[in-house]
């Protein structure tokens, strides 16, 4: 992960989370160069070079969709691979669950909750 939001990519990092852009996956498939995707989509050659090259940890969801629209593709995962790590996903889901029934929100979702707030607090 690309560290632009300081301590809160360490700690997904540390839980491991990741992310990986497949634009490139998906521009090979169908031939296409940066130039031509730009041509096509209407997004500048450094937004797409860097999708291409995983340069960019966060994204606007109107290039999602027209990336989408323009390749042709009915789901956001043929773009973008998030994966929660098998360590921690039974965990997780039972936080979930247990937060639909009691309305009570998760310690670790407060904690990293915190630490992107304390963030937010020392940009302003």
């Amino acid at each position: 992960m690309i560290n632009s939001y300081g301590n809160i990519d360490h700690e997904l990092e540390d839980l491991g989370f990741c992310y990986y852009f497949k634009l490139a996956d998906r521009m090979r498939e169908r031939n296409l160069t940066v130039r031509k995707l730009s041509a096509l989509s209407g997004l500048r050659l450094a937004t797409i070079s860097d999708l291409m090259r995983g340069k960019k940890n966060s994204i606007n969801m109107h290039h999602v969709v027209i990336l989408m629209a323009v390749l042709r593709l009915d789901s956001m995962s043929d773009l973008i691979d998030i994966r929660v790590p098998a360590s921690i996903k039974d965990q997780m889901i039972e936080e979930s669950n247990h937060w639909k029934r009691t309305y009570e929100v998760p310690e670790e979702t407060l904690r990293l909750s915190n630490i992107i707030n304390t963030k937010k607090e020392t940009e302003e």
